[in-house]
């Protein structure tokens, strides 16, 4: 393939995003909540997806903008990666242990694989028909939600598809609008099942190993999940797009806590994106146009 067509640009950005602080700090005073809502002169346009890596760098996924930005753990921006030209319809974002970047790109059915150049690595292509919302990595094994079939598929990083698993229902293993992907530090391969309104999880082959439903509209419950992401010890926080929470459960169901400030909930307009950072917890407000940051 030409690598003209096929090349993501990046460009160190020469002025810091404006960050709106929740609340009133003293000066010099952190505050509890840092919002991202524009870059370089711009509003963010449809930000839909956070990645950290293992440096504490927090990848944004702007969609509207077909762009991902980097930024530091306390929240100044570092620079872009432009990929107008190369992604279609970005939906989601994931961070490989040697810095590679994986974007999920929507109608167009694939995964591309970029680094840090923004340079095209490898395309991993699900195919005519399939809508992929979300992905996730382990070892060399590549997860990726089909939204519009149902199904995970996995592909060997560098190489073909390996398998899958799912199909359209309401049972164990299967799905109804599969949209995002959280893998944890064993392997366990997290999906949100958006109109099933629930989080299953699977082994790495596709073993069905359990399910997290509370469904309702309300705190501690489940409506709408979206976005996943588990933290260290092993909790799981959801964010739904019906309700506009994000919040934390156990495995085993119980309700921890809402993300908010001040022992509130915050509502958020549509938190499709959820990532742990050094500072704190990222969180992507599709309809809300903003990145929050809700330190620790």
């Amino acid at each position: 393939m030409d690598s003209r067509h096929h090349a993501v640009g990046g460009r160190l950005l020469s002025t810091m995003a404006l960050l709106v602080f929740l609340g009133v700090a003293a000066r010099g005073a952190e505050p509890p909540v840092v919002w991202l809502t524009r870059v370089q002169g711009r509003t963010l346009a449809t930000p839909v997806d956070v990645g950290v890596d293992r440096r504490g760098i927090t990848f944004l996924l702007d969609a509207g903008n077909r762009s991902i930005v980097l930024v530091a753990p306390r929240g100044d921006v570092i620079r872009e990666i432009q990929g107008r030209g190369v992604f279609r319809d970005p939906m989601a974002v994931a961070i490989a242990s040697d810095g590679a970047i994986f974007v999920a790109d929507g109608d167009a059915g694939r995964i591309l694989e970029i680094d840090m150049t923004g340079r095209v690595r490898h395309e991993y292509a699900v195919g005519k028909g399939s809508r992929i919302t979300g992905v996730g990595l382990f070892g060399d094994s590549v997860f990726c939600a089909d939204n519009a079939n149902g199904t995970v598929v996995v592909f060997k990083r560098g190489g073909g598809r390996t398998g899958g698993w799912g199909g359209k229902g309401d049972l164990p293993g299967k799905f109804n609008a599969p949209f995002r992907i959280a893998v944890d530090a064993s392997g366990r391969v997290f999906v949100t099942d958006v109109m099933n309104a629930r989080v299953q999880w699977f082994s790495a082959f596709g073993q069905h190993l359990g399910t997290l439903k509370r469904f309702g509209a309300g705190e501690g419950k489940i409506f709408r999940p979206t976005g996943v992401f588990i933290d260290r010890m092993g909790r799981i926080w959801v964010s739904d797009s019906y309700t506009g929470l994000v919040q934390l459960f156990e495995e085993n169901g119980t309700f921890v806590r809402s993300l908010g400030t001040s022992g509130r909930p915050f509502v958020f307009a549509d938190p499709v994106g959820v990532a742990e950072g050094p500072e704190g917890i990222w969180i992507a407000d599709q309809r809300g146009g903003r990145a929050g940051l809700f330190r620790k």
